[in-house]
Formats: structure tokens, C-alpha cells, sequence
């Protein structure tokens, strides 16, 4: 899949979640990302959503688990620990808040 449809910060996003499935054996592959823009009263970001491509495996278990403390580096942004809102057999899905940061 092709990253066209998102900003610099969801490619950025996509490219941190890979290197962190790498670094525990796994090679994800993109389905989708889409985004759409996020603010409160004090942040400016984006919420993402993401699907990848990763058949089922202890690995891809142990890679989900400490996904609530991965440090996902990102130039210009930081992003929040993300949601797994759900897996199946062959794929996960992702949302995550990036926040812009200067």
C-alpha cells in the first residue's frame, strides 16, 4: 500500500510501528492508514488508523504487549501509546494520537 493518502506524521508513524515489529521478529504489511485531525484545548495532532498485516504468533502477541511502552520516534511529533481495536488471524488494527511537539 502506498502512503499517499497520509501526512508526514502518519508516514513518520508507519515507519516507527515497522521498525518496532521488526525489533521483535515481525514484518508487517501496511493494509491501510488513514488519519484525520485531532486538537483539544492545549494539543495539536492527529488520529490514525492503521491495519498491518501480521499472521498471528506468539511474537506478534509479545510485540502488541509492549506496544503500551514503546517509544515510537518520530521527528516534530509524539505518539501516545496505541489502541489495539482488533486482530484477527492475519491482521491488527491500530488507531494512534500523535501529537505535534516543537
Amino acid at each position: 500500500m502506498r502512503l499517499d493518502t497520509v501526512t508526514g506524521a502518519g508516514r513518520r508513524l508507519v515507519r516507527a510501528l515497522r521498525l518496532s515489529a521488526a525489533g521483535a521478529g515481525l514484518d508487517p504489511l501496511l493494509l491501510s492508514a488513514s488519519e484525520r485531525p485531532w486538537a483539544s484545548a492545549t494539543y495539536v495532532g492527529a488520529r490514525h488508523l492503521i491495519t498491518f498485516g501480521i499472521p498471528a504468533s506468539p511474537d506478534r502477541h509479545r510485540w502488541l504487549a509492549s506496544l503500551v511502552e514503546a517509544d515510537l520516534a518520530m521527528r516534530g511529533h509524539v505518539a501516545l501509546p496505541p489502541a489495539i481495536l482488533s486482530t484477527d488471524d492475519e491482521r491488527v488494527v491500530l488507531e494512534v494520537v500523535t501529537l505535534e511537539s516543537h
